[in-house]
This record gives structure tokens, C-alpha cells and sequence, in this order.
């Protein structure tokens, strides 16, 4: 289990501007400069959506993962650069992201959408919990890799989903082979990411 801190950030992009869904369907179309990362952003315990009656579309059951090149320490005067660089993806399900092959890769944070955190910016409200992996995550892969598993992303929460905790675990390595090769029908083999902290 990785140490992690919980942070309440404000941002100065909206929602639909600050995220990018990029995920591949077809890995014939994976550019050949791209790898791709399989993973799984997981709610515990699972979103319900009766807990949220004032959120709209996929907001309730979406989050932001952040994965960057270089290392910074979050804060909200850089909030700007943290959003640009967010990956938006489905909780509960595997993501299939592609990745840049020549950059780092670097887990700095998670950040979602909720109804019970609310926040005031430029006179607009909206509602936001983050998590920030603490000297951010460095992934460590064969170059020659085309396929790396980054692991599962836990968001503890309570009924009202305020964040209680994070954890990420590689145990379910084996169950996301499976699924890699469901879904693609390749011979591409899925590799298993190291871990090491970012900023050292």
C-alpha cells in the first residue's frame, strides 16, 4: 500500500475542459509511439446512484486520473497544469489508456466529482475530493513494453462520499490479463508496472 495524503483543491477549469478520454478500443489504432495502461479505479463501497440527486451525467461515476512526466508538488496556484493532464475513466471497469513510450509516468492524483464537497469558484459552485499519492508514483516499465498494468485505484469513501482513504494494489494483475485479452484478441503480453516514489 502506497502512503497518500487527502486534499480538497480548487480548479480554475470546468469539468468537461479538464479531462481527456482517451481510451483505445481497437489496438490496431495504438499509435506506434503509444503504449498502453490497464487499470481499474474502483469506489469502496460502490456508487449508488441514489446518493446523488443533484449530479449530472456521467459526473457520479467518473473520476480523474492524473498521470504526468515530471514531478510537481500539487497546490491550488498550479491547479491549472494538474488539470490539463487528467485522464477521465470509468470507475469499477478497466481503463485502457494510451501513454507516450519516450516519457516518464508519473501517478500524482485522483480526483472526482461529488455532492457533498462544495467549493465557490468564480462565482460558480461546484464540488470536488482529490487524492494526492504523496511524492507522486513512478511507474517502471520495459521500454519495449506495448501493454503495462498500473493497478487498482481504491477510493475508501462514507454514504455521503467524503473521502475516508486510498489504497492502489497490483493483486488483481491476473483477473486484467484476462480481461486485456478479452477485449483485444492479441498476442501482445501485459506487463506487470513497478512502483517507486517520484520524488526522491
Amino acid at each position: 500500500m502506497k502512503k497518500i495524503y487527502l486534499i480538497l483543491t480548487l480548479s480554475l477549469t470546468t469539468f468537461t475542459s479538464a479531462c481527456m478520454n482517451l481510451e483505445i478500443t481497437d489496438i490496431s489504432k495504438l499509435k506506434d509511439d503509444h503504449l498502453l495502461f490497464v487499470g481499474r479505479v474502483m469506489l469502496d463501497p460502490p456508487f449508488d446512484k441514489r446518493e446523488h440527486k443533484n449530479c449530472f451525467g456521467p459526473m457520479c461515476t467518473n473520476v480523474n486520473l492524473q498521470i504526468i512526466d515530471e514531478y510537481y508538488e500539487p497546490s491550488v496556484t498550479n491547479e491549472y497544469k494538474i488539470a490539463k493532464n487528467n485522464y477521465y475513466v470509468n470507475t469499477d471497469d478497466y481503463f485502457f489508456m494510451p501513454y507516450p513510450v519516450n516519457k516518464n509516468a508519473i501517478i500524482l492524483d485522483i480526483w472526482f466529482e461529488t455532492s457533498s464537497t462544495k467549493v465557490e469558484i468564480l462565482n460558480k459552485t461546484t464540488y470536488r475530493d482529490m487524492c494526492v499519492y504523496e511524492n507522486g508514483i513512478k511507474l517502471d516499465y520495459p521500454k519495449s513494453a506495448k501493454a503495462v498494468y498500473i493497478g487498482e485505484f481504491i477510493i475508501k469513501r462514507d454514504e455521503h462520499f467524503n473521502l475516508k482513504g486510498c489504497e492502489i494494489n497490483q493483486d488483481g494483475y491476473e483477473d486484467a490479463k484476462k480481461r486485456f485479452h478479452e477485449k483485444f484478441d492479441t498476442d501482445i503480453k501485459l506487463v506487470k508496472a513497478g512502483m517507486s516514489p517520484a520524488n526522491v
